[in-house]
Protein backbone atom coordinates (compact mmCIF):
# COMPACT_ATOMS: atom_id res chain seq x y z
CA UNK A 1 0.00 0.00 0.00
CA UNK A 2 2.23 2.82 -0.90
CA UNK A 3 -0.46 4.98 -3.08
CA UNK A 4 -0.49 8.41 -0.69
CA UNK A 5 -4.07 9.18 -1.53
CA UNK A 6 -5.08 5.64 -0.41
CA UNK A 7 -3.11 5.86 2.67
CA UNK A 8 -4.81 8.90 3.30
CA UNK A 9 -7.54 8.03 2.67
CA UNK A 10 -7.65 4.76 5.01
CA UNK A 11 -5.60 7.46 8.01
CA UNK A 12 -8.57 9.05 8.19
CA UNK A 13 -11.13 6.42 8.07
CA UNK A 14 -9.40 4.43 10.74
CA UNK A 15 -9.20 7.43 13.28
CA UNK A 16 -12.74 8.35 12.56
CA UNK A 17 -13.91 4.53 13.79
CA UNK A 18 -10.99 4.21 16.55
CA UNK A 19 -12.04 7.54 17.92
CA UNK A 20 -15.61 6.69 17.24
CA UNK A 21 -15.45 3.33 19.36
CA UNK A 22 -12.90 4.74 22.32
CA UNK A 23 -15.17 7.80 23.17
CA UNK A 24 -18.17 5.63 23.45
CA UNK A 25 -16.43 2.97 25.52
CA UNK A 26 -14.96 5.32 27.92
CA UNK A 27 -18.18 7.02 27.96
CA UNK A 28 -20.78 4.15 27.99
CA UNK A 29 -18.73 1.65 29.86
CA UNK A 30 -19.69 -0.85 27.44
CA UNK A 31 -16.95 -3.76 26.99
CA UNK A 32 -14.60 -2.56 24.08
CA UNK A 33 -15.35 -5.94 22.13
CA UNK A 34 -19.05 -5.52 22.34
CA UNK A 35 -18.77 -2.25 20.85
CA UNK A 36 -16.24 -3.27 18.28
CA UNK A 37 -19.00 -5.85 17.27
CA UNK A 38 -21.68 -3.53 17.56
CA UNK A 39 -19.48 -1.32 15.18
CA UNK A 40 -18.27 -3.59 13.00
CA UNK A 41 -21.78 -5.25 12.56
CA UNK A 42 -23.22 -1.98 10.84
CA UNK A 43 -20.13 -0.79 8.78
CA UNK A 44 -19.74 -3.92 6.45
CA UNK A 45 -17.27 -1.77 4.54
CA UNK A 46 -14.13 -2.75 6.75
CA UNK A 47 -12.10 -5.69 5.54
CA UNK A 48 -10.25 -8.19 8.25
CA UNK A 49 -7.25 -6.17 7.57
CA UNK A 50 -9.10 -2.53 8.33
CA UNK A 51 -11.05 -4.34 11.23
CA UNK A 52 -7.29 -6.07 12.87
CA UNK A 53 -6.15 -2.45 12.41
CA UNK A 54 -8.78 -0.53 14.22
CA UNK A 55 -9.22 -3.74 16.93
CA UNK A 56 -5.85 -3.82 17.75
CA UNK A 57 -5.22 0.27 18.10
CA UNK A 58 -8.40 0.71 20.22
CA UNK A 59 -6.62 -2.64 22.81
CA UNK A 60 -3.41 -0.68 22.44
CA UNK A 61 -5.01 3.12 23.67
CA UNK A 62 -6.54 1.02 26.40
CA UNK A 63 -3.61 -1.06 27.29
CA UNK A 64 -1.43 2.77 27.69
CA UNK A 65 -4.20 4.78 28.53
CA UNK A 66 -2.33 5.62 32.12
CA UNK A 67 0.10 7.12 30.26
CA UNK A 68 -1.59 8.78 27.37
CA UNK A 69 -4.41 10.06 28.69
CA UNK A 70 -3.13 13.82 29.17
CA UNK A 71 -2.22 13.86 25.53
CA UNK A 72 -5.76 12.77 24.16
CA UNK A 73 -8.89 14.84 24.26
CA UNK A 74 -10.65 14.52 26.63
CA UNK A 75 -14.06 14.23 23.92
CA UNK A 76 -14.15 12.64 20.78
CA UNK A 77 -12.76 14.81 17.92
CA UNK A 78 -14.58 16.39 15.29
CA UNK A 79 -12.55 15.17 13.07
CA UNK A 80 -9.84 13.28 14.50
CA UNK A 81 -7.17 12.55 12.06
CA UNK A 82 -6.80 16.63 11.91
CA UNK A 83 -6.59 16.32 15.69
CA UNK A 84 -2.81 16.56 16.42
CA UNK A 85 -3.31 15.73 20.63
CA UNK A 86 -5.51 12.45 19.35
CA UNK A 87 -3.20 11.68 16.82
CA UNK A 88 -0.17 12.12 18.73
CA UNK A 89 -1.89 9.20 21.22
CA UNK A 90 -2.93 6.82 19.10
CA UNK A 91 0.80 6.89 17.34
CA UNK A 92 1.93 6.58 21.17
CA UNK A 93 0.15 3.70 21.54
CA UNK A 94 0.89 1.95 18.02
CA UNK A 95 5.01 2.49 18.86
CA UNK A 96 4.42 1.10 22.31
CA UNK A 97 3.04 -1.76 21.41
CA UNK A 98 5.57 -2.08 18.68
CA UNK A 99 2.27 -1.48 15.63
CA UNK A 100 3.98 1.26 14.34
CA UNK A 101 5.62 -0.82 11.11
CA UNK A 102 2.26 0.30 9.04
CA UNK A 103 2.39 2.85 6.24
CA UNK A 104 -0.88 4.24 7.91
CA UNK A 105 0.79 4.33 11.11
CA UNK A 106 3.38 6.45 9.52
CA UNK A 107 0.95 8.52 8.77
CA UNK A 108 0.05 9.32 11.91
CA UNK A 109 3.00 10.00 13.04
CA UNK A 110 3.26 12.72 10.58
CA UNK A 111 0.30 14.35 11.35
CA UNK A 112 1.27 14.15 15.13
CA UNK A 113 4.62 15.23 14.23
CA UNK A 114 6.64 12.36 16.31
CA UNK A 115 9.90 10.43 15.57
CA UNK A 116 9.46 6.72 15.75
CA UNK A 117 12.66 6.32 15.69
CA UNK A 118 14.60 4.07 18.81
CA UNK A 119 11.06 2.66 20.27
CA UNK A 120 12.36 0.44 22.63
CA UNK A 121 11.03 -3.34 22.06
CA UNK A 122 9.83 -4.65 25.09
CA UNK A 123 11.69 -2.88 28.28
CA UNK A 124 8.90 -1.32 29.90
CA UNK A 125 11.45 1.22 31.64
CA UNK A 126 13.08 2.00 28.32
CA UNK A 127 9.48 2.61 26.95
CA UNK A 128 8.28 5.11 29.70
CA UNK A 129 12.08 7.30 29.22
CA UNK A 130 11.02 6.89 25.59
CA UNK A 131 7.53 8.62 26.48
CA UNK A 132 9.47 11.08 28.01
CA UNK A 133 12.09 12.10 25.32
CA UNK A 134 8.92 11.68 22.49
CA UNK A 135 6.27 13.54 24.27
CA UNK A 136 7.70 15.55 27.04
CA UNK A 137 5.99 13.24 29.65
CA UNK A 138 8.79 13.36 32.28
CA UNK A 139 6.35 12.42 35.13
CA UNK A 140 5.23 8.54 33.83
CA UNK A 141 5.67 6.01 36.35
CA UNK A 142 4.90 2.23 35.36
CA UNK A 143 2.03 2.38 38.24
CA UNK A 144 0.05 5.05 36.29
CA UNK A 145 -1.16 2.56 34.03
CA UNK A 146 -3.20 0.13 36.68
CA UNK A 147 -6.34 2.80 38.46
CA UNK A 148 -5.30 3.65 42.42
CA UNK A 149 -7.97 1.79 43.84
CA UNK A 150 -6.31 -1.34 42.37
CA UNK A 151 -3.26 -1.36 44.43
CA UNK A 152 -5.33 -1.39 47.39
CA UNK A 153 -7.14 -4.73 46.68
CA UNK A 154 -3.81 -6.64 46.27
CA UNK A 155 -2.48 -9.24 48.59
CA UNK A 156 0.19 -7.18 50.51
CA UNK A 157 3.10 -9.28 49.07
CA UNK A 158 1.80 -8.98 45.27
CA UNK A 159 4.40 -7.86 43.19
CA UNK A 160 3.17 -5.02 41.84
CA UNK A 161 5.78 -4.42 38.86
CA UNK A 162 5.65 -7.72 38.02
CA UNK A 163 2.22 -7.69 37.40
CA UNK A 164 1.93 -4.31 35.55
CA UNK A 165 4.62 -5.49 33.31
CA UNK A 166 2.51 -8.54 32.30
CA UNK A 167 -0.51 -6.69 32.11
CA UNK A 168 1.29 -4.46 28.90
CA UNK A 169 2.14 -7.73 27.18
CA UNK A 170 -0.44 -8.30 24.44
CA UNK A 171 -1.91 -12.05 25.28
CA UNK A 172 -1.47 -15.52 23.70
CA UNK A 173 -4.87 -17.53 23.12
CA UNK A 174 -5.45 -20.90 25.04
CA UNK A 175 -6.82 -23.50 23.72
CA UNK A 176 -8.34 -26.58 25.66
CA UNK A 177 -8.06 -30.03 23.50
CA UNK A 178 -11.45 -31.73 24.61
CA UNK A 179 -12.89 -34.90 24.19
CA UNK A 180 -11.56 -38.58 22.89
CA UNK A 181 -11.19 -37.23 19.64
CA UNK A 182 -7.50 -38.32 18.06
CA UNK A 183 -5.69 -34.89 19.42
CA UNK A 184 -2.75 -34.70 16.76
CA UNK A 185 -5.91 -34.28 14.32
CA UNK A 186 -6.20 -30.80 15.93
CA UNK A 187 -2.31 -30.53 15.85
CA UNK A 188 -2.13 -31.15 12.33
CA UNK A 189 -4.81 -29.00 11.21
CA UNK A 190 -3.34 -25.84 13.72
CA UNK A 191 0.24 -26.88 12.28
CA UNK A 192 -1.14 -26.65 8.51
CA UNK A 193 -2.34 -23.48 8.81
CA UNK A 194 0.87 -22.32 10.53
CA UNK A 195 -0.03 -21.59 14.02
CA UNK A 196 2.96 -20.77 16.40
CA UNK A 197 1.29 -23.63 19.04
CA UNK A 198 3.10 -24.29 22.33
CA UNK A 199 1.54 -27.61 24.17
CA UNK A 200 1.70 -27.11 28.52
CA UNK A 201 3.84 -29.39 29.91
CA UNK A 202 1.91 -30.42 32.96
CA UNK A 203 -1.79 -30.06 31.72
CA UNK A 204 -1.54 -31.95 28.43
CA UNK A 205 -4.60 -31.19 27.03
CA UNK A 206 -3.77 -27.09 27.42
CA UNK A 207 -2.21 -25.48 24.35
CA UNK A 208 -0.90 -21.67 23.35
CA UNK A 209 -1.17 -20.29 20.65
CA UNK A 210 0.86 -17.02 19.64
CA UNK A 211 -0.45 -14.05 17.17
CA UNK A 212 -3.00 -16.39 15.27
CA UNK A 213 -3.31 -15.62 12.06
CA UNK A 214 -6.81 -17.57 10.94
CA UNK A 215 -10.14 -17.79 13.16
CA UNK A 216 -10.02 -20.66 15.06
CA UNK A 217 -13.72 -20.73 14.98
CA UNK A 218 -13.68 -21.81 11.22
CA UNK A 219 -11.02 -24.54 11.93
CA UNK A 220 -12.67 -28.09 11.19
CA UNK A 221 -11.77 -29.58 14.40
CA UNK A 222 -13.51 -26.75 16.48
CA UNK A 223 -16.68 -27.49 14.19
CA UNK A 224 -15.87 -31.03 14.90
CA UNK A 225 -15.90 -30.29 19.30
CA UNK A 226 -12.12 -31.20 19.56
CA UNK A 227 -11.58 -28.10 21.41
CA UNK A 228 -12.41 -24.79 23.07
CA UNK A 229 -10.89 -21.77 23.40
CA UNK A 230 -10.41 -21.36 27.14
CA UNK A 231 -7.60 -19.53 28.79
CA UNK A 232 -4.55 -22.15 30.82
CA UNK A 233 -6.52 -20.58 33.92
CA UNK A 234 -9.55 -21.28 33.82
CA UNK A 235 -8.83 -24.58 32.58
CA UNK A 236 -6.78 -24.60 35.79
CA UNK A 237 -9.74 -24.97 37.81
CA UNK A 238 -10.63 -28.55 35.98
CA UNK A 239 -7.76 -29.55 38.74
CA UNK A 240 -9.30 -27.95 41.73
CA UNK A 241 -12.43 -29.97 40.61
CA UNK A 242 -11.29 -33.39 40.21
CA UNK A 243 -14.76 -34.29 38.89
CA UNK A 244 -14.66 -37.72 38.20
CA UNK A 245 -17.07 -40.01 35.88
CA UNK A 246 -20.59 -41.15 37.68
CA UNK A 247 -20.14 -37.98 39.97
CA UNK A 248 -23.09 -35.70 39.58
CA UNK A 249 -21.97 -31.91 39.95
CA UNK A 250 -23.45 -28.91 39.83
CA UNK A 251 -21.69 -25.70 37.88
CA UNK A 252 -24.23 -22.92 39.54
CA UNK A 253 -22.81 -19.75 37.46
CA UNK A 254 -22.50 -22.03 34.70
CA UNK A 255 -22.92 -18.57 32.11
CA UNK A 256 -22.07 -19.60 28.24
CA UNK A 257 -20.79 -23.44 29.67
CA UNK A 258 -16.73 -22.54 29.51
CA UNK A 259 -16.64 -24.56 33.00
CA UNK A 260 -19.26 -27.04 32.33
CA UNK A 261 -17.42 -28.19 29.82
CA UNK A 262 -14.17 -28.75 31.30
CA UNK A 263 -15.94 -30.51 33.69
CA UNK A 264 -18.01 -32.58 31.51
CA UNK A 265 -14.15 -33.53 29.94
CA UNK A 266 -12.62 -34.47 33.29
CA UNK A 267 -15.77 -36.97 33.89
CA UNK A 268 -15.38 -38.53 30.14
CA UNK A 269 -18.78 -37.35 29.17
CA UNK A 270 -19.70 -39.92 32.26
CA UNK A 271 -22.13 -39.13 35.32
CA UNK A 272 -24.20 -35.94 35.54
CA UNK A 273 -23.47 -32.30 34.95
CA UNK A 274 -26.47 -29.73 36.09
CA UNK A 275 -25.74 -26.12 34.96
CA UNK A 276 -27.97 -23.03 36.16
CA UNK A 277 -27.39 -19.33 35.67
CA UNK A 278 -29.32 -16.12 36.62
CA UNK A 279 -29.34 -15.53 33.14
CA UNK A 280 -31.47 -18.54 31.55
CA UNK A 281 -30.39 -17.17 28.08
CA UNK A 282 -26.60 -17.62 28.44
CA UNK A 283 -27.28 -21.00 28.63
CA UNK A 284 -28.55 -21.34 25.34
CA UNK A 285 -24.81 -21.00 24.28
CA UNK A 286 -23.77 -24.45 26.63
CA UNK A 287 -26.61 -26.07 24.39
CA UNK A 288 -25.03 -25.51 21.46
CA UNK A 289 -21.15 -25.75 22.53
CA UNK A 290 -22.17 -29.10 24.39
CA UNK A 291 -24.22 -30.77 20.82
CA UNK A 292 -20.62 -29.84 19.00
CA UNK A 293 -18.37 -31.29 22.10
CA UNK A 294 -21.24 -34.56 21.91
CA UNK A 295 -21.31 -34.22 25.38
CA UNK A 296 -24.46 -36.29 26.70
CA UNK A 297 -24.10 -35.64 30.65
CA UNK A 298 -24.89 -31.98 30.76
CA UNK A 299 -28.40 -30.38 31.69
CA UNK A 300 -29.57 -26.51 31.81
CA UNK A 301 -32.26 -25.82 34.36
CA UNK A 302 -33.69 -22.92 36.57
CA UNK A 303 -31.90 -21.94 39.06
CA UNK A 304 -34.20 -21.26 41.67
CA UNK A 305 -35.49 -24.70 41.50
CA UNK A 306 -32.13 -26.19 40.92
CA UNK A 307 -31.12 -24.39 44.82
CA UNK A 308 -34.12 -26.28 46.07
CA UNK A 309 -34.11 -30.09 44.90
CA UNK A 310 -30.24 -30.33 45.83
CA UNK A 311 -30.68 -29.94 49.43
CA UNK A 312 -33.11 -32.94 48.99
CA UNK A 313 -30.47 -34.91 46.54
CA UNK A 314 -27.52 -32.99 47.19
CA UNK A 315 -24.47 -33.37 44.80
CA UNK A 316 -20.78 -35.21 44.91
CA UNK A 317 -19.34 -31.79 43.56
CA UNK A 318 -20.53 -27.75 43.50
CA UNK A 319 -18.42 -25.27 41.39
CA UNK A 320 -19.26 -21.56 42.27
CA UNK A 321 -17.44 -19.93 39.40
CA UNK A 322 -18.88 -16.41 41.00
CA UNK A 323 -19.39 -13.43 38.82
CA UNK A 324 -16.68 -10.83 39.88
CA UNK A 325 -14.67 -7.77 38.76
CA UNK A 326 -12.80 -9.81 36.02
CA UNK A 327 -9.42 -7.85 37.11
CA UNK A 328 -7.74 -11.27 35.93
CA UNK A 329 -8.25 -10.92 32.88
CA UNK A 330 -7.64 -6.93 32.06
CA UNK A 331 -4.87 -8.51 30.41
CA UNK A 332 -7.22 -9.59 27.93
CA UNK A 333 -9.95 -6.56 28.17
CA UNK A 334 -7.66 -3.65 28.82
CA UNK A 335 -10.70 -1.16 28.22
CA UNK A 336 -12.04 -2.91 32.14
CA UNK A 337 -9.32 -1.12 33.72
CA UNK A 338 -10.95 2.29 33.17
CA UNK A 339 -14.55 1.61 33.37
CA UNK A 340 -13.76 -0.61 36.83
CA UNK A 341 -14.38 0.81 40.49
CA UNK A 342 -13.26 -0.29 44.10
CA UNK A 343 -17.34 -0.18 44.70
CA UNK A 344 -17.37 -2.76 42.20
CA UNK A 345 -15.60 -5.01 44.23
CA UNK A 346 -17.46 -4.36 47.33
CA UNK A 347 -20.55 -5.24 45.80
CA UNK A 348 -19.70 -7.96 44.10
CA UNK A 349 -18.18 -9.83 47.22
CA UNK A 350 -21.82 -9.31 49.04
CA UNK A 351 -23.03 -11.29 46.15
CA UNK A 352 -20.36 -13.91 46.02
CA UNK A 353 -21.04 -14.64 49.68
CA UNK A 354 -25.04 -14.86 48.89
CA UNK A 355 -24.00 -17.17 46.07
CA UNK A 356 -21.74 -19.25 48.38
CA UNK A 357 -24.33 -19.01 51.10
CA UNK A 358 -26.88 -20.84 48.78
CA UNK A 359 -24.86 -23.10 47.06
CA UNK A 360 -23.45 -25.05 50.01
CA UNK A 361 -26.37 -26.98 50.94
CA UNK A 362 -26.26 -28.37 47.16
CA UNK A 363 -22.91 -30.54 48.41
CA UNK A 364 -23.79 -33.62 49.95
CA UNK A 365 -21.68 -35.25 52.90
CA UNK A 366 -17.99 -35.75 52.35
CA UNK A 367 -18.85 -33.95 49.10
CA UNK A 368 -16.53 -31.24 47.25
CA UNK A 369 -17.65 -27.50 46.92
CA UNK A 370 -14.97 -25.16 44.61
CA UNK A 371 -15.28 -21.46 44.99
CA UNK A 372 -13.41 -19.74 42.24
CA UNK A 373 -13.07 -15.93 40.42
CA UNK A 374 -11.07 -14.28 38.18
CA UNK A 375 -9.95 -11.65 40.30
CA UNK A 376 -7.05 -10.55 42.15
CA UNK A 377 -9.19 -8.62 44.57
CA UNK A 378 -8.52 -9.98 48.89
CA UNK A 379 -12.00 -9.18 48.94
CA UNK A 380 -13.52 -11.44 46.30
CA UNK A 381 -11.33 -13.99 47.55
CA UNK A 382 -9.85 -14.62 50.54
CA UNK A 383 -12.34 -12.56 52.66
CA UNK A 384 -15.32 -14.42 51.07
CA UNK A 385 -13.60 -18.01 51.95
CA UNK A 386 -12.18 -16.74 55.51
CA UNK A 387 -15.88 -15.44 56.08
CA UNK A 388 -17.79 -18.68 54.82
CA UNK A 389 -15.54 -21.01 56.81
CA UNK A 390 -16.17 -19.00 60.54
CA UNK A 391 -19.99 -19.93 59.63
CA UNK A 392 -19.70 -23.11 57.87
CA UNK A 393 -17.42 -25.68 60.41
CA UNK A 394 -18.92 -28.10 58.68
CA UNK A 395 -16.81 -27.48 55.45
CA UNK A 396 -12.72 -27.20 55.87
CA UNK A 397 -10.19 -26.46 53.21
CA UNK A 398 -8.88 -29.74 51.41
CA UNK A 399 -5.59 -29.99 49.94
CA UNK A 400 -4.96 -30.36 46.17
CA UNK A 401 -1.97 -29.74 43.83
CA UNK A 402 -1.43 -26.88 41.74
CA UNK A 403 -2.29 -27.74 38.44
CA UNK A 404 0.63 -25.49 37.11
CA UNK A 405 3.30 -26.58 39.29
CA UNK A 406 2.59 -29.79 40.82
CA UNK A 407 2.97 -28.45 44.35
CA UNK A 408 0.72 -28.09 47.11
CA UNK A 409 -2.01 -25.59 47.46
CA UNK A 410 -3.28 -25.93 50.93
CA UNK A 411 -6.65 -26.15 49.40
CA UNK A 412 -6.12 -22.48 47.84
CA UNK A 413 -4.91 -22.04 44.32
CA UNK A 414 -3.57 -18.15 43.02
CA UNK A 415 -2.75 -18.18 39.63
CA UNK A 416 -0.84 -15.14 38.05
CA UNK A 417 0.00 -14.37 34.84
CA UNK A 418 3.70 -14.79 35.09
CA UNK A 419 5.19 -17.24 34.53
CA UNK A 420 2.49 -19.32 32.23
CA UNK A 421 1.55 -16.35 30.02
CA UNK A 422 -2.25 -16.46 31.01
CA UNK A 423 -4.96 -14.84 32.95
CA UNK A 424 -5.65 -14.79 36.91
CA UNK A 425 -7.43 -16.91 38.79
CA UNK A 426 -8.45 -17.60 42.15
CA UNK A 427 -10.01 -20.94 43.34
CA UNK A 428 -10.40 -22.64 46.72
CA UNK A 429 -11.72 -26.60 47.57
CA UNK A 430 -13.89 -27.20 50.39
CA UNK A 431 -14.94 -30.72 51.78
CA UNK A 432 -17.91 -31.11 53.37
CA UNK A 433 -17.38 -33.34 56.80
CA UNK A 434 -19.03 -36.50 56.73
Amino acid sequence: MNNPKLIQARARSYSEAIAQIFYEVRESRNPLDQELRRFFRNNKKYGSRDRRFIAESLYSLFRWFGWVQDILPISAPDVACENKKFCSGLIAVLCLDNLHIDPVAEHFSQLAGVNMQGVPKTDLDEKRQWMGKHFGLKQLKNTDLVPDWFVEELPKDFNLEELIIDLQKRPPMWIRLQGPQNKNNTLRELKERDFDIYPHSIMKKAIKIVNPRVNLYELKSFRDGQFEVQDLASQSLGFACQAEGGQRWWDVCAGAGGKTLLLADHMESKGGITSTDIREWKLDDLKKRARRARFSNITTKNLKKTRSASKKRPYDGVLVDAPCSCTGTWRRNPDARWSSTAKDCEELATIQADILEKSAPGVKADGVLVYATCSFSVRENEEIVENFLKTHPDFYLEDFPHPLTLKPTGGILRISPSPEDCDAMFAARFRRKN
